[in-house]
C-alpha cells in the first residue's frame, strides 16, 4: 500500500467521480457501462458498477486518510 497500492486507488476513485453524471436531487448517474460479463450491451447505472465504484471511493478515502496519519 505505502507504495503503489494508494495511488491505484486513488486514481481509479479519481475516474468514478468523473464519470458520474448529476441528476435531480442530489444523485449521481455512471452511464454507458459494460456489465460485469463483459458480453452485453452497455447500460446504465448498473448495480455491479455503482457498487465497486462506492467502494473504490470509500477505500480510496481510507487510504489516503491512513498516508496522511
Amino acid at each position: 500500500m505505502n507504495e503503489h497500492g494508494h495511488r491505484i486507488a486513488v486514481e481509479t476513485a479519481r475516474f468514478w467521480s468523473f464519470a458520474r453524471r448529476p441528476r435531480p436531487r442530489g444523485r449521481y448517474h455512471i452511464r454507458l457501462v459494460r456489465r460485469p460479463d463483459e458480453y452485453h450491451e452497455s447500460v446504465d447505472d448498473n448495480a455491479f458498477t455503482n457498487v465497486l465504484a462506492r467502494w473504490n471511493i470509500r477505500h480510496a478515502l481510507a487510504a489516503w486518510e491512513w498516508l496522511k496519519g
